[in-house]
C-alpha cells in the first residue's frame, strides 16, 4: 500500500491489484500479446475513435471522408511515410482504385475502394467509420 499514487483510494487500488492477479486477466493478457504479434499492418490511429477522426477530417476538408481516406490517414506516420511496405502497397492499390471509381466514396459500399482492395467485411461491421449501423 506504500506505492499507491495520490488520488487513488485504497479500495480502488486493492480492486486493481485483485483484477491484475486474476487468472482470467492473465490469460487475456497472454491472448492479446499473441494477437498483437499476428498483426502485420499496424496503424497510427492510436486510441482516438474513428468517428472522432472522421469528424475532424470533415471539418478540415469540408466533406465526409470515405473509408479509403480513413485507411490512408491511419496508415501513414506524421511525416507522411507509410507505417510499413505492406501498408504502402495496400494504400497504393486503394488510391489506384479511387482514381477509377466515379461514385461517392463517402457512402459505404462493398464495392468502394476499400471493399475492392481488402475484400468483404465480416457481418455487421465496416472498417474505419466508427459509429452507426452499417451495411455488410
Amino acid at each position: 500500500m506504500d506505492k499507491v499514487s495520490d488520488g487513488i483510494s485504497p479500495d480502488q487500488w486493492i480492486s486493481f491489484i485483485e483484477y491484475n492477479f486474476k487468472e482470467s486477466t492473465k490469460k487475456m493478457r497472454q491472448r492479446n500479446r499473441e494477437n498483437r504479434k499476428k498483426q502485420t499492418i499496424p496503424h497510427t490511429g492510436g486510441s482516438k475513435a474513428n468517428a472522432t477522426r472522421r469528424a475532424e477530417m470533415m471539418v478540415e476538408t469540408r466533406q465526409w471522408p470515405g473509408r479509403a481516406q480513413m485507411y490512408i490517414a491511419t496508415h501513414k506516420n506524421q511525416d507522411g511515410a507509410y507505417v510499413n511496405e505492406a501498408a504502402k502497397e495496400i494504400c497504393e492499390k486503394i488510391e489506384s482504385t479511387l482514381s477509377q471509381i466515379t461514385t461517392n466514396e463517402s457512402q459505404v459500399s462493398p464495392n468502394d475502394a476499400v471493399g475492392k482492395v481488402l475484400g468483404q467485411e465480416h457481418f455487421g461491421r465496416e472498417r474505419f467509420l466508427g459509429l452507426g449501423v452499417v451495411p455488410s
